[in-house]
């Protein structure tokens, strides 16, 4: 038994074509499948608001940042053991990591490279590199 409505549907027998169901049993008729439209563009997404720091941010604002470059190299070479300047970059995790292991003068090592750079990158890279939107 076949629940189908009466019309035109795929041929049980030839699937590129169609066959008229009477309601009851299949009828002679045929046809050529119809040719389907062709797909529609989909829609560009559209950009999402962003947040930061919990204040809205319309799509392509840039949120001015509090860091800044030159405080955080003068941080890094001469507190840097201790990783204040991490504090200040407000990135705490490498902040402690530093306080761990300044007994073995690695992080002030380190610190002293890191506040060099500082130094001689520009302020858009140095945002960059710290994950801080730039504002000119």
């Amino acid at each position: 038994m076949n629940d189908q409505p009466p019309g035109w549907h795929p041929d049980p027998w030839l699937q590129a074509d169609q066959r008229w169901w009477d309601g009851t049993n299949w009828t002679e008729q045929t046809r050529s499948a119809p040719v389907p439209p062709p797909p529609q563009p989909h829609p560009q997404p559209q950009a999402q608001p962003r947040q930061h720091a919990g204040i809205y941010q319309p799509p392509g604002a840039v949120v001015p940042h509090d860091v800044n470059r030159v405080i955080a190299a003068l941080l890094a070479l001469f507190l840097g053991g201790l990783g204040i300047h991490k504090f200040y970059c407000k990135k705490t995790g490498l902040g402690i990591l530093y306080l761990l292991f300044v007994w073995t003068l690695i992080p002030a090592f380190i610190a002293l490279i890191e506040g060099i750079i500082y130094l001689v990158q520009d302020d858009a890279k140095f945002a960059r590199a710290q994950g801080l939107a730039y504002a000119p």
